[in-house]
């Protein structure tokens, strides 16, 4: 292989890691975390009847709704900014997760 080729491969990989260096020293975040889930918030819909995505999400602090009813299949990806709440088949809380 071609060594200048070999060269400008790594000199392009270093200018990336140092540009995402630079902005944590400038403070900016590189995670896309915006209202994180309050977990004992989301603990606290539990028991409930489900009364939608934003007030699960003005109780829990989270940015984003998971709604998941009975029998249904879900990713195992976990996201801080997430509420997952579980529901049974009449519209009941059944768990309710940051995640």
């Amino acid at each position: 292989m071609n060594r200048s080729f070999v060269a400008a491969l790594a000199l392009t990989g270093l200018a990336s890691l140092c540009s995402c260096a630079s902005d944590r020293a400038r403070g900016a975040s590189t995670d896309m975390v915006s209202g994180q889930c309050q977990a004992s918030a989301a603990s606290s819909l539990v028991g409930l009847a489900y009364a939608g995505e934003s007030e699960a999400r003005r109780i829990s602090g989270a940015a984003s709704v998971r709604r998941v009813g009975p029998g249904e299949m879900v990713t195992q990806d976990f996201r801080a900014n997430r509420v997952t709440v579980t529901m049974d088949a009449s519209g009941r809380v059944v768990a309710a997760s940051c995640g």
